[in-house]
This record gives C-alpha cells, structure tokens and sequence, in this order.
C-alpha cells in the first residue's frame, strides 16, 4: 500500500529533531512513508490509522484525533529520524552505493552515528509509550483503536501494558507511564 496522505511533514522533522534547516529532504521525504506506514499500523491498528488518515487528509475534523495528532507527529519523527540516519550520507547511483562528503565537514565515525540513532530510537520508544499510554487512558474517546480486531487497547492490559521496542520485533518492553 503506497502512502499517498503524510502525517508528518518536513516541517514537522525540522521542528522536532536535530538536524540542519539545510538537509537534503527528499532523503527524510523517502523515509517519511515506510516509518508511517509500518509503525502507524503497528500502534494504532489499521482500522484507526486509516481513521487518522481520513482526518489528516482533510476527510473530516475529529476533535479527538486532533489531539491525538502530536502525540503520533513526535513519535513518526523520531522513529524516521532514526531510520534516516543510517543511510543519510549514502547516494545510491547507477554504479552503486556512494558515500557522499562536502568540503568542509568530516565524516562521523560508524559509533557515532549508532549513537545518534540509538538516541533517536529511545526517543521513538519514548514517544511510543506516551502515545499508547494516552490512548490507553482515554480509550472511550477512541472506540476504534480499542474495539480494533488486532485488539490494541485490550491485549495490552492483559499483558501488563507490553510492547514491542520499536525496531525490535522479539523483544517486548512494558510501557512506561509518562
């Protein structure tokens, strides 16, 4: 499924992460859509992704997804950011991979860029356990997250409030109240 409504923008990335006002943002825009995609559906179910979307795209105004809306913008931010920089410096060219440098910056080292991108993934985990903890506690506000058939709003309270760590498909974490 291609995702042709964005629920957050460049602007959105710019405003909330660290990074330069001067990046190139195709490189954030191509990784905007799978993180969505993948990890909107993942925590909101896709009956209620698809809900947002509706809203996002200008299908309707729902005052409660409204305020939902920041807390999904801060955790697709973090999460794509954390996508982003493991290939940011790579240009892929018709002869391949190519490591892209400027004159007047050196490279940071493979650490430091885990580094950076282990930061971003605790802030995605972060933000995740903020949005679902939200969700959770005003679950009546929205039915179709809690009645959704992957059972978001229940399984959770039946396993001790547990999720996955984002980027991690075995482990599971429980949610901390924030």
């Amino acid at each position: 499924m291609a995702v042709s409504t964005y629920i957050i923008t460049i602007e959105d990335f710019t405003s909330r992460a660290d990074i330069s006002q001067n990046i190139q943002t195709q490189k954030i825009q191509a990784q905007i859509a799978p993180t969505q995609e993948q990890f909107g559906i993942k925590i909101l179910c896709r009956a209620f992704y698809a809900e947002v979307l509706a809203v996002v795209d200008g299908g309707g105004v729902d005052a409660e997804i409204t305020t939902l809306l920041p807390y999904i913008k801060d955790f697709l931010v973090y999460k794509t950011y954390s996508r982003y920089l493991t290939g940011a410096a790579v240009l892929m060219t018709p002869a391949g991979a190519r490591v892209s440098t400027d004159t007047t910056s050196e490279p940071a080292s493979d650490k430091q860029v885990s580094e950076i991108a282990k930061q971003a993934d605790n802030d995605a985990n972060f933000y995740q356990d903020t949005l679902v903890n939200f969700l959770t506690l005003n679950q009546d506000d929205y039915p179709t997250w809690r009645d959704s058939i992957c059972g978001c709003g229940d399984r959770r309270t039946k396993n001790n409030n547990q999720f996955s760590i984002v980027g991690g498909n075995k482990r599971k974490t429980p949610i901390e109240w924030t």
